[in-house]
């Protein structure tokens, strides 16, 4: 027991390198990845250049809700003032995933900021308030529902495959839950691309900007982070690529910015 909070079997506390934020996982159940960091980092940058006061923000398929954590982590600086923290909105269709969020929010001390609800995303509307949000982030499935597909019940693989939601559900649902104007940021694979753009064309969301993510300098790009913002007109801005690792396999400036220091 830490801080009155019970840990599961096999489950763990992991620092968030920021200022004391924590989170609890469990590695037979799912752990978050870089690209949930690098998502938090730039949604979070976005999200503080346009707020005017408190935003909401939704995190659909929030996981064990490391997102909204280290986004309000960022906004309270650190930990420095809770005043400034957005309220969030968090949803997960997955029991033990939700559990672990709800204690990993109580843990730091985030009760009043950030709310999980344990739902369907195809189903957001009935459980949130449609066209409320300033904005909304996803880290969803990357997979197909049949790739490499073992056991459709496995947390693992609903995690990682599109097996309850698949990418124009994501959209369908952020569309629904955001304001005119508002912004949706999500990370992907670059080769799913062609069909971000057409999910969220199809949901009113506009293309507004991607960044392309590298291991390295001179190898392809493996995630691509992307910016769309409701009922706006076509315009999208390419980004500078980030690059994870330096040529001695040490992360580069940026990266340890975002996981350190940012």
């Amino acid at each position: 027991m830490t801080d009155d909070i019970v840990l599961r079997d096999n489950e763990r506390i992991d620092d968030l390198n920021r200022a004391g934020f924590r989170i609890i996982q469990d590695p037979k159940v799912f752990c978050f990845g870089m690209d949930a960091v690098l998502l938090a980092s730039y949604a979070s940058s976005e999200c503080r250049a346009m707020k005017k006061g408190s935003l909401k923000i939704c995190d659909l398929g929030t996981g064990t809700g490391v997102i909204p954590i280290l986004m309000a982590a960022r906004e309270s600086g650190d930990g420095a003032c809770y005043d400034n923290v957005s309220d969030y909105d968090c949803v997960e269709i997955q029991p033990v995933s939700v559990d672990m969020a709800g204690r990993s929010i109580r843990l730091n001390h985030l009760e009043e900021h950030i709310k999980v609800h344990e739902g369907d995303i195809n189903d957001v509307k009935l459980f949130l308030k449609a066209h409320s949000y300033d904005c909304v982030t996803s880290n969803p499935p990357y997979m197909s529902a049949h790739a490499g597909l073992k056991n459709p019940s496995d947390v693992k693989m609903i995690a990682r495959h599109e097996i309850l939601v698949d990418l124009d559900g994501i959209c369908k649902a952020a569309s629904t839950l955001l304001k005119c104007g508002g912004c949706f940021y999500m990370v992907h694979r670059p080769s799913r691309l062609v069909d971000i753009f057409s999910s969220l064309r199809k949901y009113s969301m506009e293309p507004k900007a991607v960044r392309m993510i590298h291991a390295r300098e001179k190898e392809e790009a493996n995630m691509v982070l992307v910016k769309a913002r409701k009922d706006a007109k076509p315009q999208l801005t390419v980004l500078p690529p980030l690059f994870i690792y330096e040529d001695d396999n040490e992360y580069t400036k940026e990266v340890r910015d975002i996981y350190y220091g940012e």
